[in-house]
């Protein structure tokens, strides 16, 4: 079952501030607070649903993370992030390198050394709060000894979209307008 949106549940606008949101949580709290509706379970339901949806908003961090990523960038979802099994964006800093397997060495300013068999890989360049054709996307670097994938990751409604750009090592610039072509247009059709 989809989920209901923490701004709807609140009522409130995505652009609310502090005050809006303290006010639109208390009045919600208040009314369906369990001690005023005993033995009602769908009152206890919607008290949980917006004390939920006012812990994540209230907090900077997570409202950022859910305003980029949906339920799932709050731990909503099963599996974490993307299913990427428990993947969690906000542990990395930007620019972080992380291996799969060993073998690919970084020489600098976007260099990597192949000396791995083609079958190793690392992702660099992790950025978790990018921007692409403008969009707001999760982007990290592939790296393989005979091709580097350039990845984006957004969220359109609930929909998780991913887009890899495939070159040939330091040709990434010729697939540019294409990926970013495909970023622009990708969208969920339900």
């Amino acid at each position: 079952m989809a989920r209901r949106d923490y701004y709807e549940i609140l009522g409130v606008s995505r652009d609310v501030e502090s005050a809006g949101l303290k006010s639109a949580y208390r009045r919600l709290a208040l009314q369906y607070h369990p001690d005023r509706n005993p033995n009602d379970p769908e009152a206890a339901e919607k008290f949980k649903e917006a004390s939920e949806a006012y812990a994540v908003l209230s907090d900077p961090e997570k409202r950022e993370r859910y305003d980029r990523f949906g339920h799932t960038g709050v731990g909503g979802a099963a599996g974490g992030f993307g299913g990427f099994g428990g993947f969690d964006p906000s542990v990395f800093v930007p620019g972080t390198k992380f291996w799969l397997t060993s073998g690919v060495h970084h020489l600098g300013d976007g260099e990597y050394d192949q000396v791995a068999p083609k079958s190793s890989m690392v992702f660099v360049e992790f950025d978790p709060a990018d921007r692409r054709a403008g969009r707001p996307v999760v982007s990290y670097r592939e790296i393989r000894a005979d091709h580097h994938i350039a990845w984006v990751v957004f969220v359109d409604e609930s929909l998780r979209i991913a887009i890899g750009c495939q070159s040939a090592p330091g040709h990434e610039e010729a697939v540019r307008d294409a990926c970013d072509q495909a970023i622009r247009s990708a969208h969920a059709v339900f």
